[in-house]
Formats: structure tokens, C-alpha cells, sequence
């Protein structure tokens, strides 16, 4: 059985790497599935050891090269922020406190980097939008259906973990994640016309909560929270109250109710000022803050944690604990490896997405009938950064993919506003025509 599931794994592969040369767009979907589902750690042999994104990856990039696909980035801010980014990332790397630790680190990064710009050369269609879109939703709404189910029948005691050898693994990753694609799973639903698949990504977006909640990690609860908030805000569907309840209400419940884990991790939420973790964070915080002060140009590049570096920049943290952390931040953590133009980069990047998602959905609200899912993938954008935005408080998520591919979609819709801006002009002239006829 074993031998089976490798075999059947790398065939796969080897058929999905062929039909991207010929199909470059199929290799990067592909792709996309791979790296959040991980398959191949089902496989307990060759398959899972080695990197099955490889080939793939491989594969899409020599087809996009000698396909007829667009060969050029839009032209769009956020586009020239992610690869100023990128450059930072570099740089930062170049001089980096630990360069050995630190180059394995760009090395992935860039990987990442490399498949959102095929994304955004790639993706100029509202068709290839959505697929990307639901590629990606139904991806994380997998891991959330088969997570819920675990919760479920473990009654609660065991933690949830994401897929093995991959950047999901924590709980406190797989948290998040599952956290920014209850909105995902929310609007696409709303696009769905085929009745089977509303029926399946309804199940995903329900048993996503209970896996949240089994993470055991109050970051991705509040996440979680934060996410449904802006459903409801967004929404005229009162049914959605419903699992707002399921995030909101849990903390109210009869401590019988729950299992004895959450009871105890939400009681350490609720106590945030006394709980020994929690000031851990502000310590952490602190620490790269002053990593990112005494470097303010270049910060100490990737992985630079170490005891050496807590004893160089915080040694009374650790005459206090004795143990080293990581910063357990996303924005601080980005001040410390990348200094001031990488945390500057990175905060105006996500801020531009915010802001141009906003104003591309005021745009479309306008447009009638023809920018409802314009409107649709807007909000669940805006709803799975501010779910990002609440869980990168407490968690380094620096470098997940999730949330670049989301920056490609944002400047995916924005290559297509100019379509649905020439669809408000088209129907004022004609009701303006309309108006002026005797």
C-alpha cells in the first residue's frame, strides 16, 4: 500500500508537470493545490520526502516562457512594492546576521514570490480570477472540512495541526489560515451556480470553526472573530449570524460545554495581562524592535534568532526566562530582518491593497448587476486581510503564500476595474439617452 500511494503521488505529478508546458495556467493551479494541501505527506515513502512543487513549478514556468501568455507585470503600485520587497528581502539577506540560516530562507521566499508573478501575468480574466479564487478557497476549505471532522470526533481534546512539512504545519498557522478563508469560503459560495459545490463549500465554511477552535491558539480564535465580524458587516444574509454565534459565544458557554483545553485557553485570553505568554509577546516584540533600531537599513536578515542575538540586543529577557523566542509578530518581525524600508514596504503594501480593494469595490457597487462579483471578491479580500491583519498580531505570518496570492488577486481585479468603469459609463449614457427621448 505504501509503495501504491508513492507510485500514484508521483504520477501525478509527473502528468501535472507535463500538462503545464503545454497548459502553463493548469501547472500554476497546480501548484497552488500543492502547496497548501501538501498531498504528497499522505505518502510515507520517496513521495514524501521529496519536493513535488518542484517539477510543477518547473514545468508552468517553461510553459509560460514559450507560451503566447503575457510576458509583462501590470503596471499597478502594489506590484512595484512587492518586487521593492523582494529587493529588500536581498539585501537584508546580503547582510545578514546568520547568512547561512538566512539564504535557505530567500530561497523560499522567492519561490513563493516567483509563482504570485507568473500569477499576475498569467491571471487577466474574470474566469481565470474566480478559478484561482476557488482554487485556492476550496484548497484551505479541504484542510477546514477534514480538521472540523477531527475536532468533532476527538470531541474537542486534540489539537489541530496543518500538513506535515509545509508552512501551515503550526496550529497557530493553520489557525489563521483557516480563519482568513472563512470570508473566502463565504462570497465564492455566493458566485457558486452550481448547487453541489454551494452545498460542499457551506460544509467547509462550517466545520472550519470547530478546527479553529482546536487549534488552540487564541490568535487564530481572534482571527476567526474578526473575519466573521466583517461577514456580517458585509452581508445581508442573516444565516451567517449563525456562525458568527460559534466564535462569539464559545467564551459564554458552560465550562461543561467545552472541552477542558479550551476552557483553560480561553480563560488565558481572557487574562491576557497575567498570562506568562502573553507578556512574552511584548518582550519578543521589544527585542526585535531593538534588533530593527540598531539596524535600521538593512535589519539582521532572515532567521536571526539566536541567543546570541538575545543576548546582544535583550540579555535581561533571558536573565529573567532564560529561553529564547521568536517575535511572535508579523510586522515586528518584518522591522527586524528587513529593517525600516522593509517594514515600510510591507506596511504600505498591505495598506495599498486595503485601499485599492475598497475603492474598487465602491467603483463596482455601481456597476449593477455587471460588478456583483467584483463586489463579491472585494469583500471577501478585505474580510481575509483583516482576519490576516488580526492573526499576524500574535503570529509570524511574514511569509505566508496565502497572503500574497491574495495581493495578486487585488491587482488582478484592478487590471479588470477599467471594465466595469466602462460599464457604469455605457449604462449612464444609455439612461441618460432614455431620458432625453420625447
Amino acid at each position: 500500500m505504501d509503495g501504491f500511494r508513492d507510485l500514484l503521488v508521483i504520477a501525478v505529478v509527473v502528468a501535472i508537470s507535463g500538462t503545464a508546458v503545454a497548459r502553463p495556467f493548469v501547472g500554476l493551479l497546480s501548484f497552488v493545490v500543492f502547496a497548501i494541501v501538501n498531498p504528497h505527506s499522505l505518502a510515507w515513502s520517496i513521495s514524501s520526502t521529496f519536493p513535488p512543487a518542484l517539477p510543477i513549478a518547473v514545468g508552468t514556468i517553461l510553459g509560460y516562457i514559450i507560451s503566447s501568455e503575457p510576458k509583462r507585470l501590470p503596471p499597478h503600485r502594489e506590484v512595484h512594492l512587492l518586487l521593492a520587497l523582494w529587493c529588500v528581502f536581498v539585501v537584508s539577506t546580503s547582510t545578514a546576521v546568520y547568512p547561512a540560516e538566512a539564504f535557505p530562507m530567500l530561497t523560499q521566499v522567492s519561490k513563493i514570490l516567483l509563482m504570485v508573478c507568473l500569477s499576475l501575468a498569467m491571471v487577466n480574466t474574470k474566469e481565470r480570477l474566480l478559478q484561482l479564487s476557488r482554487t485556492v478557497t476550496l484548497s484551505l476549505g479541504y484542510l477546514g472540512l477534514k480538521a472540523g471532522i477531527f475536532a468533532i470526533r476527538t470531541g474537542g481534546q486534540e489539537m489541530v495541526w496543518g500538513p506535515d512539512n509545509s508552512f501551515l504545519y503550526a496550529n497557530n498557522s493553520i489557525g489563521v489560515a483557516l480563519a482568513m478563508n472563512l470570508p473566502m469560503l463565504f462570497h465564492l459560495r455566493r458566485l457558486e451556480h452550481r448547487r453541489w459545490l454551494r452545498y460542499v463549500m457551506t460544509a467547509m465554511m462550517f466545520l472550519s470553526y470547530p478546527a479553529i477552535v482546536c487549534t488552540f491558539s487564541r490568535g487564530a480564535w481572534l482571527s476567526a472573530a474578526a473575519a466573521t465580524a466583517f461577514m456580517m458587516w458585509r452581508s445581508r444574509h442573516r444565516w451567517v449570524t449563525a456562525a458568527a454565534v460559534v466564535v462569539l459565544a464559545i467564551p459564554v458557554l458552560s465550562s461543561q460545554m467545552l472541552p477542558d483545553r479550551v476552557v483553560n485557553r480561553y480563560e488565558d485570553l481572557a487574562m491576557l495581562q497575567e498570562e506568562e505568554s502573553a507578556g512574552t509577546r511584548l518582550w519578543t516584540w521589544e527585542y526585535c524592535r531593538r534588533v530593527g533600531f540598531a539596524n535600521p537599513l538593512t535589519g539582521a536578515g532572515f532567521n536571526f534568532v539566536s541567543v546570541e542575538t538575545w543576548n546582544q540586543y535583550y540579555p535581561e529577557f533571558l536573565a529573567w526566562h532564560h529561553r529564547i523566542a521568536a517575535c511572535h509578530g508579523t510586522a515586528m518581525t518584518v522591522l527586524g530582518e528587513h529593517g525600516f524600508p522593509g517594514f515600510l514596504l510591507w506596511i504600505g503594501l498591505l495598506g495599498s491593497c486595503v485601499a485599492s480593494a475598497t475603492r474598487i469595490r465602491r467603483a463596482a457597487s455601481r456597476a449593477g448587476a455587471d460588478g456583483v462579483w467584483v463586489v463579491a471578491i472585494a469583500d471577501m479580500l478585505l474580510a481575509a486581510f483583516a482576519a490576516y491583519m488580526v492573526g499576524g498580531m500574535f503570529v509570524d505570518l511574514n511569509y505566508f503564500d496565502i497572503f500574497y496570492q491574495l495581493i495578486a488577486m487585488v491587482v488582478m481585479l484592478k487590471v479588470l476595474a477599467p471594465q466595469i468603469a466602462a460599464s457604469v459609463t455605457t449604462a449612464g449614457a444609455a439612461v441618460a439617452g432614455t431620458r432625453r427621448r420625447p
